[in-house]
């Protein structure tokens, strides 16, 4: 869990950065929303392929889930900031 949130702050601040560099707050919705959303899917896969929750697919179902939320959290805000 600590490793998928932390992933996922790291991405969204550089995409913070780069869209305040470039002045165009798109490149952090279209990266970060596309992102999230290829790992919220993937994470879902994971979850459904898994029986117990101690084994490899969960605990990546879970790191995938953290950082698709991080990022659709800040792609969700840069949608209003454009």
């Amino acid at each position: 869990m600590k490793m998928g949130l932390f992933s996922g702050i790291l991405l969204v601040l550089f995409m913070i950065t780069l869209s305040q560099s470039v002045d165009d707050y798109f490149w952090l919705v279209l990266v970060s929303g596309g992102l999230g959303a290829g790992a919220l899917v993937i994470s879902g896969m994971l979850v459904k392929e898994s029986n117990n929750r101690s084994d490899g697919p969960a605990v990546w179902a879970s790191n995938l889930f953290f950082f698709a939320l991080t990022n659709l959290t800040a792609a969700c805000t840069g949608w209003f900031l454009i």
